[in-house]
């Protein structure tokens, strides 16, 4: 398994949340659907909570040291733009 693939995996879980949740947000589903919603929401902060805090944690300081200076751009970049 490569470096990345678990957070390819993520990605594909996230968004398959998002994308159902999508499916809900017509006004006549909201209502009826409210439950649902909020639970599906639910899941998805809690799976993109731990996300975050594994790129925190090990993604972005790995490429921090790296020695191509656009990676290190790059991972201070994202950095910077989720809080990490």
């Amino acid at each position: 398994m490569s470096k990345t693939q678990r957070y390819r995996e993520q990605h594909d879980e996230l968004l398959e949340i998002a994308t159902e949740i999508s499916a809900y947000l017509q006004e006549s589903k909201v209502v009826a659907e409210a439950v649902t919603i909020r639970s599906l929401l639910s899941k998805l902060l809690a799976k993109l909570k731990i996300h975050l805090a594994m790129e925190d944690k090990n993604l972005y300081p790995s490429l921090m040291q790296s020695e191509d200076q656009k990676v290190v751009n790059l991972a201070q970049q994202f950095i910077d733009e989720m809080g990490g």
